[in-house]
């Protein structure tokens, strides 16, 4: 089997997000998402204390105003986010679940 035709659970995405990406770039002024299963979980509402916008395919530009309210309204600063975000993610990683 072509391990790339196999998609990443929920966990691993968060997991290889933050251990990899945002270690190393920072976290990423947007993230816009396919609304592919690992960016539409609970997971990230936990994480990061909000759902993230999800777009619409073939309108993106509609829905500028609904996250520029949403961007406005949140007090986190960048820093508590990735503070926020770390935490819960190892928080997550040390509980133990069945699969």
């Amino acid at each position: 089997m072509d391990p790339r035709a196999v998609l990443p659970t929920t966990l691993e995405t968060a997991d290889i997000l933050s251990g990899q990406i945002f270690r190393q770039f920072g976290l990423p002024e947007d993230i816009i998402s396919d609304r592919g299963p690992q960016f539409t979980s609970p997971v990230w509402k936990e994480l990061l204390g909000y759902q993230l916008p999800l777009y619409p395919c073939n309108a993106l530009t509609s829905d500028q105003p609904v996250v520029e309210r949403q961007c406005r309204q949140s007090k986190w600063t960048w820093e508590e986010t990735h503070q926020r975000l770390s935490k819960a993610i190892a928080t997550y990683k040390s509980q133990s679940y069945a699969t």
